[in-house]
């Protein structure tokens, strides 16, 4: 618990302003976007660490499933631009006091709602200015 702790603490926010977006019935709400800690403790006692070059950047979630259905929502849909890049979420957790990971595609029942973690590995020096869930964009200010 205290690992968890200390990376609530720990990093700079970038974005701390909850947008909601819906589409394709999904609905999307981007809530906060951290710069660090560049390490993620892991259960195993060890932990995830970016690439030489690379930070990472914490992206807190909520998903909602608008269809009448049961459907998967796979993470991977939810990219940062770097540039003329797209990154995508190197670790997805179930964003709760203990860190759990998850797979990167989740079903979700009709009306179902679930906050989530995206970790990104994510080049230095440069910042995103968008957040994309499948049709759903939230702009970023620029840094």
């Amino acid at each position: 618990m205290a690992a968890a702790l200390t990376l609530a603490s720990c990093g700079t926010v970038l974005y701390d302003v909850p947008a909601t977006r819906s589409a394709d019935g999904w609905t999307i709400t981007v809530r906060r976007l951290k710069d660090g800690p560049n390490s993620f403790p892991m259960g195993d006692g060890g932990g995830f660490a970016p690439a030489h070059g690379q930070r990472l950047l914490y992206l807190t979630v909520r998903i909602r499933n608008d269809a009448r259905v049961r459907r998967d929502f796979s993470y991977d849909a939810c990219d940062l631009d770097a540039g003329p890049d797209a990154m995508l979420p190197s670790l997805i957790d179930r964003d709760a006091v203990v860190h759990a990971l998850t797979d990167k595609v989740e079903s979700y029942d009709p009306g179902e709602e679930r906050g989530r973690l995206l970790v990104y590995s994510y080049p230095k020096g440069v910042f995103p200015t968008r957040v994309k869930c499948g049709f759903s964009v939230v702009e970023l200010p620029r840094f």
